[in-house]
């Protein structure tokens, strides 16, 4: 599940006795809660409140090309960012925006998007 080609590609958790398979593509970040246990799932629609560590979270997708761990309490989809504000520390999606880009994951995250996504 950790690759976003593979023929799996979706997060999938069960919440308040409903499971749930969301889509990668949906998927926009995953942010720590005040509480380490819990993790918030932030999609393009909706938000989903999970009782997995960020930790757990990055595990799970250590190999991904897609998912990428910009600060200690979030994990973003490459693919769904709009733009980045290298200055500000502030990376955008469609419809919000998030300052959680730690200095030391500027430089990695900068290369990545020139490397992957050659119009930034």
């Amino acid at each position: 599940m950790a690759d976003f080609n593979e023929v799996q590609s979706s997060f999938n958790f069960i919440f308040n006795n409903v499971y749930y398979q969301i889509s990668h593509n949906d998927i926009l970040y995953f942010e720590k809660s005040l509480n380490n246990n819990f993790t918030t799932i932030i999609t393009k629609t909706s938000s989903y409140k999970i009782k997995k560590s960020i930790t757990k979270i990055t595990n799970e997708f250590k190999n991904s090309n897609v998912f990428f761990k910009t600060h200690q309490s979030c994990i973003v989809n490459l693919k769904n960012i709009k733009k980045v504000d290298f200055t500000n520390n502030i990376i955008y999606f469609t419809n919000c925006k998030i300052n959680l880009l730690s200095r030391d994951k500027k430089k990695e995250l900068k290369e990545i998007l020139k490397r992957n996504y050659s119009n930034v």
